[in-house]
């Protein structure tokens, strides 16, 4: 202690000259760093990260809010921006994020590492968090979107061929980590089995593609591999070659050597930049398979005619991937030219819309390949309200089966709508309107439109469809596509950028069912001792002719509330609906679902039993 009471310093505690050089020198460096990296990033900032499709729209939403200051939306859009033009971050970060994916698996966060590297997509997944994974009702209301499409085209000559792409998750369970709980193993499979039950023409690629293994699909990119793409186009030229004539020149396809993956995980990840720049050590490298020309054996350009062929292709970014090499083997191993409407990040429906709209224009093709992504319907939950514009894109010049059937009860509708600016509407209320779920029911508007064309939007309890009704074109059909009873169908009309005039003439509810060639069905008297049970009727056992039931029921003017029960053999299924409380004939179309042997009529609630004067029973055909 010093004699004013201090302690003094130890010399050990004092910085040495060589520690103060080192400290000052940091200083020093992290200045210019920042003072540098500033300069850098100001006058030549990082490349502007290129977007489409669906997160294009999610950035203008996002910029939308970003006008707002006082929630800091703004500011949270400007610190972003700042770090997307750091020069330091674009040079350093997919290095870093490559190490941190090698060494300890750590990836982003809208990505899942699994074994021996493979990423996934986690969106991809289901959405369900116990087995089985996914529901009935979203096979069935897929299933009625995929259904009415098929229909539709079948009115103008076209054939529908669906490509159900299954998702990596199902396709390599094996390379999932333990923990993960729901791939929805099973999918594929139902939707599948779903569709060939309605008729529709669906080629199922799993087993060719679990046949060549890791080898069908990229570990580092959410689509198949060229190997994958094969094994899908082989596929499809088998069943397409059934109802299409081969060409006279098949043409040879074969590896040309090796190429790297598109690698769009390690994007997401941040190991590799938009323009596939960046560390190359997890680069992998598969076949480069191509169409050989057949007299010079050298690789083609995979350029689809610019017009409308005999066979055509709709999809995602597994059609238009590498160039298109999926479209271009189907037309090699058909020998015909194959044209194509594929766009990537837009979902299965917006790319059907543009292939309906260019076709309207020119011709439909014999048959159309539909590539349908099934993480779309059942993970991503896109919405199919926006079929109505496919739909609506076929020319409705073919009747329904029955050209107007008498579901709808509501006011007159032949009436002048003088449309400016503002839309109008109709609501009917029908208790026993019933779709039998796969999209054949339809409403049908009939009557002339002068001026802007005219946006109809045609919705329900649970189901919306709408397109726009342009001039000269005299009736508008929009599917309802969904499994149950309806309570109501709303109607509403909007002009689209000026005045327009609607000359109403009907609304009508109609169906691609063959009603007139029906088949009678046995009317059985109540069974066992229960009071309530007021008919049953039996499916005969030939499935072409019972697939579908439509039924009319009169209730003599007495009120009271009927169940329709399903059936198989005795017993009583828990499928069931309520028609309610309603002094009206009904008239329904119910699908003979799987399982099923009949259906019971039962009498429900406290209301007087109703008293059926009449019930007519006829099984039907689809076209």
């Amino acid at each position: 202690m010093t004699d004013d009471g201090l302690v003094p310093l130890c010399d050990e505690a004092m910085p040495s000259k060589a520690t103060r050089v080192v400290a000052i020198g940091v200083a020093v460096f992290m200045v210019l760093l920042l003072v540098g990296g500033t300069l850098w990033q100001t006058i030549a900032p990082a490349p502007t990260r290129r977007v489409i499709g669906r997160e294009a729209a999610d950035q203008e939403v996002a910029a939308a809010a970003a006008r707002r200051v006082s929630d800091g939306s703004w500011m949270r859009a400007v610190e972003k921006d700042l770090k997307d033009a750091s020069q330091t971050k674009y040079v350093f970060s997919p290095y870093w994020s490559e190490f941190l994916f090698a060494t300890f698996g750590e990836t982003d966060e809208a990505l899942l590492a699994g074994s021996d590297d493979w990423l996934f997509l986690r969106r991809r997944f289901t959405r369900l968090e116990e087995p089985p994974y996914f529901n009935g009702d979203e096979i069935s209301r897929a299933t009625a979107v995929v259904t009415a499409i098929a229909r539709r085209l079948e009115t103008v000559g076209t054939r529908l061929v669906v490509v159900p792409v299954p998702r990596k998750c199902e396709l390599f369970v094996d390379h999932l980590p333990g923990w993960v709980r729901n791939p929805g193993v099973g999918m594929h499979n139902a939707f599948v089995a779903s569709l060939r039950a309605e008729g529709v023409d669906t080629v199922d690629i799993l087993p060719g593609m679990w046949a060549a293994g890791p080898t069908s699909w990229w570990k580092h990119d959410s689509h198949w591999s060229d190997r994958g793409a094969k094994i899908a186009a082989d596929s499809v030229a088998a069943l397409v070659g059934k109802f299409v004539p081969p060409g006279p020149a098949p043409k040879p396809v074969e590896s040309v050597g090796l190429r790297e993956s598109p690698s769009d995980l390690l994007r997401t990840a941040g190991v590799h930049r938009a323009d596939g720049s960046g560390p190359r050590a997890l680069v992998e490298r598969g076949d480069d398979i191509r169409v050989l020309d057949p007299q010079t054996r050298k690789p083609l350009r995979n350029t689809p005619p610019a017009d409308v062929q005999d066979v055509s292709v709709c999809g995602t970014s597994y059609s238009a991937f590498a160039d298109g090499l999926f479209p271009a083997i189907i037309g090699a191993r058909l020998g015909t030219p194959v044209s194509v409407d594929a766009w990537p990040a837009l979902g299965p429906v917006e790319p059907l819309r543009r292939a309906m709209t260019r076709f309207s224009k020119s011709r439909f093709p014999k048959v159309l390949v539909w590539e349908v992504p099934e993480h779309e319907p059942f993970c991503v939950d896109p919405d199919f309200g926006a079929i109505g514009e496919a739909f609506a894109a076929v020319p409705d010049a073919m009747p329904f089966g029955v050209p107007a059937m008498p579901f709808i009860q509501g006011p007159k509708v032949e009436q002048r709508h003088d449309l400016n600016g503002v839309g109008t509407g109709w609501v009917f209320f029908r208790d026993s309107f019933v779709v039998p779920g796969d999209g054949v029911l339809s409403i049908r508007l009939k009557g002339d439109v002068v001026g802007a064309p005219v946006r109809i939007s045609v919705s329900t309890d649970s189901m919306h469809a709408s397109a726009e009704w342009v001039p000269g074109s005299p009736s508008i059909t929009l599917p309802l596509l969904g499994d149950g009873l309806v309570r109501y169908v709303r109607i509403v009309a909007m002009p689209r950028g000026g005045r327009a005039v609607i000359d109403l003439k009907s609304i009508e509810a109609v169906t691609s069912l063959d009603l007139a060639d029906a088949t009678a069905l046995e009317i059985a008297e109540p069974v066992g001792k229960d009071a309530s049970v007021l008919a049953e009727v039996r499916f005969p056992d030939v499935a072409n002719d019972a697939q579908w039931m439509w039924l009319r029921l009169g209730f003599g003017g007495k009120y009271g509330a009927v169940r329709l029960v399903g059936l198989n053999g005795d017993k009583a299924t828990s499928w069931t609906f309520d028609l309610m409380r309603e002094r009206y004939d009904r008239e329904i179309v119910l699908p003979r679902r799987r399982g099923l042997t009949g259906y019971r009529i039962v009498a429900v609630g406290d209301g007087q039993r109703p008293k059926i004067d009449g019930l007519l029973v006829r099984t039907v055909r689809a076209p």
